[in-house]
């Protein structure tokens, strides 16, 4: 059993295609196929189903994916022996949500590139339950999120900062000191997030006590957007301080007073705490905590 062929098994097992996975690798379809089946023969099971071109993992597939995540690290462990640990380098998958992406990366992405650039950075989007499962799968190494704090025996988190959630509209569109009431917001138009996102939920049940419903004129996953759109007049959002720190520096925005709608989340940093902490990871742990202090 080669490192080789166990990684190939990887890629197919994350892409779910023997076709995504041979051109991430730059292996032609037939030779990963060829190592697939021969992983199957040398240890007697099926580890995929293939049906049609749907390519799923087996039981015994899943159970392979555990010990092959540890083989593969543990591979990665003593390569990195001979290394120079002053000069970090290697690759570093991080996974993340869009508002964290357009937001807080950007920089991290330039000083770390800057600092460290023999690091290679890929960077994940994950929704939903994948921001749990790709680390639980060793997708990523780690993921940097936003929500309230996931508590799990599954993960350790290195790093968390609260950031306020805070109504907003365009510049001098509303007297300045004015304190709204749920009425007065049930009748602007508003530019939401999609509805599985925590900051909306915060406002839809906090709107739901005073028997009100915002349906809103437009729904968007990038929250940049939404802050130029309402910069521009178009409606209110409900969006966390981080996303729209710099439109409110710039005076495109303003902030409005709303007593009772007080609420945060929370930027985690979380590993798997049975992934192996490498050199690419431990820098990056580092500039987070300094760029996000």
């Amino acid at each position: 059993m080669e490192i080789r062929t166990l990684t190939t098994f990887l890629k197919v097992a994350e892409t779910q295609s023997f076709t995504k996975a041979a051109a991430l690798l730059g292996y032609s379809q037939s030779a990963v196929t060829i190592q697939i089946r021969q992983l199957e023969k040398e240890l007697q099971v099926q580890l995929f189903d293939r049906i049609g071109k749907q390519v799923s993992l087996t039981d015994k597939g899943r159970q392979l994916l555990i010990y092959a995540n540890t083989i593969i690290d543990a591979a990665q462990q003593a390569a990195a022996l001979g290394q120079n640990e002053s000069e970090p380098e290697g690759l570093l998958r991080i996974g993340t949500v869009d508002s964290l992406l357009a937001t807080l990366f950007p920089n991290l992405l330039q000083k770390l590139h800057q600092r460290y650039p023999r690091i290679q950075v890929e960077i994940r989007i994950l929704t939903g339950p994948a921001v749990l499962t790709a680390p639980r799968q060793n997708q990523v190494d780690a993921v940097l999120t936003v929500a309230q704090p996931l508590a799990s025996y599954e993960f350790l988190a290195v790093f968390e900062t609260w950031s306020p959630l805070k109504m907003i509209a365009a510049a001098n569109r509303f007297p300045a000191g004015h304190q709204f009431t749920p009425q007065e917001l049930a009748g602007e138009d508003f530019i939401f997030t999609e509805i599985d996102h925590s900051y909306r939920d915060y406002f839809d049940r906090w709107l739901s006590q005073y028997d009100r419903r915002i349906d809103p004129i437009m729904t968007l996953t990038n929250p940049l957007i939404i802050v130029e759109l309402v910069s521009r007049g178009m409606g209110l959002a409900y969006l966390p301080e981080y996303v729209f720190q710099g439109a409110l520096s710039e005076g495109r925005i303003s902030v409005l007073d709303v007593p009772g709608l007080e609420f945060s989340d929370c930027i985690q940093l979380l590993h798997h705490r049975d992934k192996h902490i490498t050199a690419p990871m431990k820098v990056f742990f580092d500039l987070v905590r300094e760029s996000l202090s």
